[in-house]
């Protein structure tokens, strides 16, 4: 199980937060320890020793967990970062100017979309009612004036999973891009994002990636890789330590680096990916499938309502509960780590380490403060 792995599973308490930060791994621990003493030791000198390959290195650990090649992964300090990316190297000013989107998608992306209108972007942001995806509306809108078609591979209030592939068909069928945010699938299950044809693929390792806060990634088709992002820097220069003041790309998607390589987020993350390939995502994903399943089983049996879509092949690895702010609080406070978003209910994060009786534990608990009405005594906050 790994459970020795991550030493907040030593605390006291059920952790069932993955979904928003997954815990820290022991070797993300040593990773950072690595950092310091290496700066310590060899100053200037650890640029030549490692830190700047870095980045290509990292890469290759990533791209199997998203089933692309790691020549088209660049890292960014976050999702916004890497979206914004991609939409530098697009062109409005023609014909070809709509991005298609939904109202699911998580608001960073839309204010990133939105962003580009001023630069010729027409936005269509599509209703999803019941807070499904709404597969109609999108082909429908998706026709030969589009250049871009953004959704999430999952959404965070529904743990709702899109199929990939059929989107991805959509958009080419009239000429367009997919650019795909897998933040919410990255490290649930075993992907194949090249093969499905996806165009664009970010994401972020705060999740299930196991590689905390700070660092995003993108990765592009090799058919895009001469279209020149705008947001560039001298990391992605052909040759950086010319210091030319011409902007010459460097090969494949290191042109979309931009400033100096952020060392101890890399080596974080690096060892979060690590372990994950160590583990595998086949056996993560069976595992995550299986106490979910048990989870919601269990929880439509004590008559709590499941959100999102129960079959396990259209879900990611979030729980989700249409239950009140109180629920959330009084479960932390007992100890069960797990949060509240408005608009989707209470939210619970599985992973490989999660144990059966966590689950129903968490159940027990649930049941006992709908009885005890305990959930009552909470006002709305911050459960985060």
């Amino acid at each position: 199980m790994y459970r020795d792995h991550f030493p907040q599973l030593e605390s006291p308490g059920v952790y069932l937060a993955s979904h928003t930060l997954g815990p820290m791994p022991r070797e993300a621990e040593a990773a950072l320890s690595q950092y310091t003493q290496t700066w310590k030791a060899r100053g200037v000198r650890a640029w030549a020793e490692g830190w700047w390959d870095l980045p290509r290195q990292v890469a290759r650990d990533l791209a199997p967990l998203l089933g692309v090649s790691p020549e088209g992964i660049s890292f960014h300090p976050h999702t916004s970062g890497a979206v914004a990316a991609v939409l530098s190297s697009l062109d409005f000013s023609s014909g070809r100017n709509k991005i298609v989107t939904t109202e699911l998608e998580f608001p960073s992306i839309g204010y990133q979309l939105r962003a580009w209108e001023k630069y010729g972007a027409q936005v269509v942001v599509l209703p999803a009612p019941e807070g499904c995806f709404p597969w109609e509306a999108v082909e429908n809108a998706v026709d030969n004036s589009t250049l871009l078609l953004a959704a999430c591979h999952a959404y965070f209030k529904s743990s709702e999973r899109i199929d990939a592939a059929r989107l991805a068909a959509i958009a080419h069928r009239a000429g367009a891009r997919l650019l795909l945010d897998v933040y919410q699938t990255a490290g649930v299950m075993p992907l194949e994002l090249e093969a499905e044809g996806v165009d664009y693929v970010v994401g972020g390792g705060v999740k299930w990636l196991l590689s905390g806060p700070g660092i995003g990634y993108l990765w592009v088709r090799p058919t895009y890789w001469d279209e020149l992002p705008h947001l560039v820097g001298w990391a992605g220069h052909a040759r950086p330590f010319a210091f030319d003041l011409d902007w010459a790309p460097a090969d494949g998607a290191v042109r979309y680096h931009t400033g100096t390589p952020n060392i101890p987020v890399l080596l974080v993350a690096q060892a979060g990916y690590r372990l994950l390939r160590e583990v595998g995502l086949a056996k993560v994903w069976s595992h995550i499938r299986h106490l979910a399943g048990r989870f919601l089983q269990g929880a439509e049996e004590l008559g709590f309502r499941v959100v999102g879509p129960r079959n396990p092949a259209s879900r990611s690895g979030t729980v989700i509960l249409d239950l009140p702010y109180g629920y959330a609080a009084e479960l932390n406070a007992q100890g069960f780590v797990c949060d509240w978003r408005t608009g989707a209910g209470v939210r619970m994060g599985l992973h490989f380490f999660t144990l059966e009786s966590e689950v129903a534990q968490a159940l027990e608990a649930l049941a006992k403060i709908r009885d005890s009405k305990a959930w009552e005594a909470h006002q709305p906050g911050a459960v985060t």
